[in-house]
């Protein structure tokens, strides 16, 4: 009885690898990866004319667990002195992250979509 359980947590064990070391090397890394989002935003602070940004609303549009390319959504605004969030010119983001087939780079593509309206969750306390 014991080897037998013994055995099956192995075996789970075995197939949780195999899951975590293919997401790592071979599918595209998450919408909400901080290199994706890095790049990403790198590549709009020339079409919004800043450098510092507050991001929100990260969002997955398509793509899957194994998937090598994700298409994904997110709300940011320029971070300017000492204006509030909820009062940022927010703009929409839509960007896809993909894993190069011979190389394993990650190449991220964003662009602007224009203004939205940022939502914020609600605290209770």
């Amino acid at each position: 009885m014991i080897d037998r359980i013994i055995s099956a947590l192995l075996l789970v064990g075995a197939c949780a690898l195999a899951v975590f070391l293919f997401q790592r090397h071979y599918a595209a890394p998450s919408c909400r990866d901080d290199s994706v989002t890095a790049l990403a935003t790198s590549q709009i602070s020339t079409d919004l004319g800043r450098t510092g940004f507050n991001i929100t609303n990260i969002k997955e549009t398509s793509g899957g667990l194994f998937s090598r390319v994700r298409h994904c959504q997110m709300d940011v605004a320029p971070i300017v002195d000492l204006q509030t969030m909820g009062s940022a010119h927010w703009m929409s983001v839509i960007y896809s992250d993909a894993r190069e087939g011979k190389s394993n780079a990650v190449t991220v593509d964003a662009r602007v979509v224009g203004p939205t309206e940022a939502h914020f969750a609600a605290s209770n306390g």
